[in-house]
């Protein structure tokens, strides 16, 4: 039985319906995570940045508007960047699959095979 992947999904996002097909192709129903309803909290974030070895920083759209606007005129810590992130989901950085202890950031075909 193969292990269960989490997908941090966006229904409206191409790049998270691709990843949901590419891993229906090859046989895995993934659990979805519609993170915009089901907001991560900032523990559950610091767990997923474990898994992907990755900064707050790093899981941020930085090129969305509301970041630009809002938070790009100062430099923020780890800790302030998670609660932006709680509070403006749709600046989380998707789609983010999840199995077991490994995460990655499902943007390429590289990235959606590792996590297979």
């Amino acid at each position: 039985m193969s292990e269960t992947v989490l997908i941090y999904y966006n229904p409206a996002c191409s790049k998270c319906m691709y990843a949901l097909e590419f891993l229906k192709e090859r046989g895995i129903t993934p659990e979805l995570i519609e993170y915009l309803s089901q907001t991560p909290s900032v523990g559950e974030l610091e767990l997923l940045l474990q898994k992907l070895g990755l900064r707050p920083y790093d899981i941020i759209r930085t090129s969305e508007n509301l970041f630009i606007e809002k938070y790009s005129h100062k430099q923020y810590n780890d800790n302030e960047l998670l609660q932006i992130i709680v509070e403006n989901p749709a600046l989380l950085q998707r789609p983010i699959l999840v199995k077991k202890e490994m995460a990655v950031v499902g943007r390429s075909d590289q990235a959606l095979l590792k996590i297979i």
